[in-house]
């Protein structure tokens, strides 16, 4: 049986929960929207985009007023 390899991010430990901060995002996408992106045609909108750029910004912002606190990994489930 082929042996799985290690891969280690950071302090060179494979165990990250004590250093890893994940933050889980949220943007609301509408019906419309999901099912243009399913068909090809997603909606690529200066609005949309800004709603996005928002909330990066925010937690740039946010790791910038608490550094202890620095987001490591965003997850957007959308």
């Amino acid at each position: 049986m082929k042996r799985f390899s290690t891969i280690t991010i950071g302090a060179h430990s494979p165990d990250l929960h004590a250093n890893l901060r994940v933050a889980v995002g949220h943007v609301t996408v509408s019906k419309t929207d999901i099912e243009n992106s399913y068909l090809g045609k997603p909606n690529v909108s200066v609005r949309r985009l800004q709603r996005l750029n928002q909330l990066l910004n925010d937690i740039v912002k946010h790791g910038a007023r608490h550094p202890d606190k620095r987001i490591d990994l965003l997850v957007l489930p959308e």
